[in-house]
């Protein structure tokens, strides 16, 4: 049964393979104009959201700040955490490169046939024609060393069942890549090699 196809992907239910996991994964995915429009707001430092003044009290003012007043409402901006710049200025990059399928927030890629286990969190994923990019980001707000035995222990099972989703996804012929960003830390030798071993 086809679940889902355009000109760029389609993915194939095969029996319960991964079925309802299968939806999730290609729900998630921007493409197109909706790529530029996730820019706007992925490229900005800063959330804005738009509040009736009646509710203005519900919001810490340590946290938000004015950024413009409307008659009956104000527009209220507030930093990012450093997590999320991180992982925004990833996916920027990546949309600028001109990759034109894109992740959405919350996206899992299904690595196990099991469906009660939740697909891998990926926060950048990007493809084109020929090649697929799958990025899992971790930042640190000051510099730190900091230890991911136990990720990177697991990515085998992820590539590995995370390459058959892809490849039904797409196609066989594109080629897929892993990348463990960083930002503010120092990996331990042991986490440089496993993630170097991991990468091939």
């Amino acid at each position: 049964m086809l679940i889902k196809k355009d000109s760029n992907f389609a993915i194939y239910q095969r029996g319960q393979y991964m079925g309802i996991l299968a939806e999730e994964f290609t729900g998630k995915l921007v493409k197109d104009k909706e790529v530029k429009a996730h820019l706007r707001v992925r490229s900005n430092a800063f959330v804005f959201e738009t509040v009736d003044n009646r509710l203005l009290d519900d919001y810490d003012p340590s946290e938000w700040s004015e950024h413009k007043k409307n008659k009956k409402s104000v527009i209220l901006k507030k930093q990012k955490p450093h997590h999320v710049v991180f992982e925004d200025r990833v996916w920027t990059i990546l949309a600028k490169m001109g990759f034109t399928i894109l992740n959405n927030k919350g996206f899992r890629l299904p690595y196990v046939d099991d469906e009660t286990i939740p697909g891998k969190q990926i926060d950048a994923f990007a493809a084109d024609d020929e090649t697929i990019i799958v990025v899992e980001c971790k930042s640190a707000e000051v510099m730190k060393k900091m230890h991911f035995s136990k990720e990177l222990n697991e990515y085998d099972r992820v590539i590995s069942g995370g390459n058959r989703v892809l490849k039904k996804a797409f196609s066989d012929k594109h080629k897929i890549r892993y990348i463990f960003a960083t930002n503010n830390i120092n990996l331990s030798d042991n986490d440089r090699i496993a993630a170097s071993v991991s990468a091939r």
